[in-house]
């Protein structure tokens, strides 16, 4: 058999012990980690790295599996359309294009679904950019969902409450993703109920693993934002928030029980994940009911925060706040004040950020048309550029930076109006009606996919269990690394402007926490490497980490091979039997399938491959020996469609020949 076959003989991959299926977390992910051992230690280096812990109950769904009809393409708008009893949720292209009308609604029901589309669904103020589109369904439900794109299979849903109750409802109004072991709901409702627990308490920020979709049990809890006026309860009811490197801004709505008795002075919680201290940040200027926040596009420090003043509207409370947050601390730089100019618009509804000085947002009025305005909340000018035909009937925009495109829907026409936005104002350019079959008007666009979605663009390395001495690794662009041998730690010792780091030599094995961030931003790399002289040996020496293909761990093996097998090149005929991989491994050498130089095979599962405790799965191959080693890369995806790789880790300097040895 020739060498120069990189992944010569892949004869299986399969399931291991710690593949738990109890919660809804993402099917098929292998867990952290990756090819940890040295490549060709029996193959194809270590296995898989270890997952991490399913964490709390509450979610449900069958993960991973089929849920909603597969998508064309992934989708980068969504429309949220309602009567307020029932929801139904469209989906359309880069074109605004509709790729499915109603994608789910109230009437759609798929395997462990925790509950039908409710009346009251948002879609969170930024998405995660995984690969995954989520919407919380808020009062009286108390779910958030998270489904893949564009296969519709279901990532996951969870309660933000123990249980479903009549009784009381947590509310939950967004869901903030940080990374992909954490996110943080917003619980409006408070429990009135002073023995209720910490996890039906409400008026907090609950966390939850996005990946698996389940509850962590951490909480933040923000009552001590709560005040009194005129000896009336306010409770601060966390809105919509914006994460700004490691620093959470929520805004506050900050009313009474009842939402009309009493209003608090206007205020943010500017949350510290790094250790969940909570600070309030008072808006001043007699503002009030500031629950909106949202970030500006190019401007990632900033977020503009909408006042709709209380009673809801009323000039001499509303305003629109652009705050700067940086290094933790939320500055007011400028505050529109719709009391001003008496003889403006009170446009605090529905506010779009466009940059830091100009916003959309909309006047509503009671028996009055909806007005739309561009407004500049330094100057106070104001652009009318849209009404609708009567009240109350303009829901949430949507403006995509990447071409200027605003899309406004009108609830009272049963449309999306499509409109450039310009230097000054914005032109309308068309219609389009979403679901009319459904009978459901629009309420809300959402931008799925932006060019800044990932608010905090740290660097990235290869992530490994164990990483051998000396070993450099490299950072795109210019970055600042440091170290420190506190493995808690949330900041290196020194940073040093470099884009190289290399791992000691002497003083091994021992363990390091490495940092890197982009010059000057405030997140971050931070990863533990424990650093070793040598990786495990291979099967059968002392000390060797491999599985043995009889190993009592292994609870199933791959059941199908996704058509057609992509070969390389030099593949004979004789080793073109994907069937080969499928299966307990025989270890036989005719056994297998032969991919080729620069082949790859895509193998399933059913059921799927979960993210449990231990090693998740493992892969066998026929290199021959020790050192006769054939290299490749083992990627995992739980739509099909979207991949990742897992790191690696070779010692050599140059390729690998057809029969050379290392």
């Amino acid at each position: 058999m020739r060498k120069d076959i990189a992944m010569a003989a892949l004869l299986a991959l399969l399931a291991v012990a710690g593949c738990s299926s109890d919660s809804a977390g993402a099917g098929g992910l292998g867990g952290e980690g990756g090819m940890g051992g040295e490549a060709g230690e029996g193959g194809m280096g270590g296995e898989a790295g270890a997952g991490g812990a399913s964490g709390m109950g509450g979610s449900g769904g069958d993960p991973g599996r089929p849920a909603l009809t597969p998508l064309p393409t992934a989708p980068r708008f969504a429309v949220v359309s309602s009567n307020f009893t029932e929801t139904s949720i469209a989906v359309l292209d880069e074109d605004f294009a509709i790729l499915d009308e109603s994608w789910i609604d109230s009437s759609t029901a798929f395997a462990g679904q925790l509950a039908p589309l409710g009346g009251d669904v948002v879609l969170p103020t930024r998405q995660a950019g995984d690969g995954t589109v989520a919407w919380i369904d808020g009062f009286g439900t108390d779910i958030v969902s998270r489904f893949f794109v564009p296969s519709g299979d279901l990532n996951g849903q969870v309660l933000t409450q123990e249980v479903a109750s009549s009784e009381f409802s947590s509310n939950p109004h967004d869901f903030v993703f940080v990374d992909a072991d954490s996110a943080w709901a917003t619980r409006y409702e408070e429990n009135p109920d002073p023995m209720a627990t910490p996890i039906n308490q409400g008026n907090d920020l609950l966390e939850i693993d996005p990946t698996t979709m389940t509850r962590t049990g951490s909480r933040i809890d923000l009552s001590e934002l709560n005040t009194s006026v005129d000896d009336t309860e306010v409770i601060a009811r966390p809105n919509r928030g914006v994460l700004v490197g490691s620093t959470l801004v929520v805004g506050l709505d900050r009313l009474s029980a009842d939402f009309f008795s009493a209003a608090g002075p206007g205020m943010v919680a500017v949350v510290d994940l790094g250790d969940d201290s909570v600070d309030g940040v008072p808006l001043g200027s007699g503002l009030k009911n500031c629950g909106s926040v949202s970030p500006v596009p190019g401007a990632e420090t900033k977020v503009i925060v909408s006042c709709v003043g209380f009673p809801f509207g009323t000039r001499e409370s509303a305003g629109v706040v652009l705050l700067d947050v940086t290094a933790g601390v939320a500055t007011v730089e400028t505050t529109w004040l719709a009391s001003d100019d008496p003889s403006s618009a009170v446009a605090v509804q529905n506010v779009v950020p466009i940059s830091e000085s100009r916003v959309i947002a909309a006047e509503f009025g009671a028996g009055t048309p909806d007005r739309l305005y561009s407004m500049n909340i330094t100057s106070g000018e104001q652009d009318l550029i849209y009404a609708s035909a009567g009240p109350f009937e303009l829901g949430a925009p949507a403006y995509d930076p990447a071409d200027d495109g605003l899309y406004v829907p009108d609830a009272g026409a049963n449309i999306v109006v499509e409109f450039t936005v310009e230097a000054e104002g914005a032109t309308q350019i068309g219609s389009i009606p979403i679901a009319p079959s459904a009978g459901f008007p629009p309420r809300a666009v959402y931008l799925l996919a932006a060019d800044d979605d990932d608010p905090c663009k740290a660097p990235t390395a290869p992530v490994l269990g164990a990483i051998h001495a000396g070993t450099a690794l490299s950072f795109e662009g210019t970055t600042e690394v440091g170290t420190s041998s506190d493995l808690e730690a949330t900041e290196p010792d020194t940073w040093t402007v470099t884009n190289q780091y290399t791992f000691p030599t002497e003083g091994t094995p021992t363990s390091i926490k490495l940092f890197a961030r982009s010059e000057g931003a405030s997140c971050q790399f931070e990863q533990v490497y424990q650093v070793v002289d040598q990786y495990a040996p291979a099967a059968g020496e002392l000390g060797s980490d491999a599985i043995n293909q009889a190993s009592m761990d292994i609870v199933a093996w791959a059941t199908g091979v996704v058509e057609p097998v992509d070969y390389g090149t030099d593949v004979d005929e004789l080793w073109r039997t994907p069937e080969r991989a499928l299966g307990p491994a025989t270890g036989s050498s005719t056994d297998i399938v032969a991919l080729g130089n620069g082949g790859s095979i895509i193998l399933t599962f059913a059921p799927p491959i979960t993210n449990g405790e231990g090693f998740d799965f493992t892969v066998f191959e026929n290199g021959f020996s020790a050192t006769f080693l054939e290299l490749g890369f083992v990627e995992v995806s739980s739509n099909g469609v979207d991949f990742a790789r897992f790191a690696t880790s070779y010692l050599g300097t140059t390729p690998l020949g057809p029969f050379d040895s290392h």
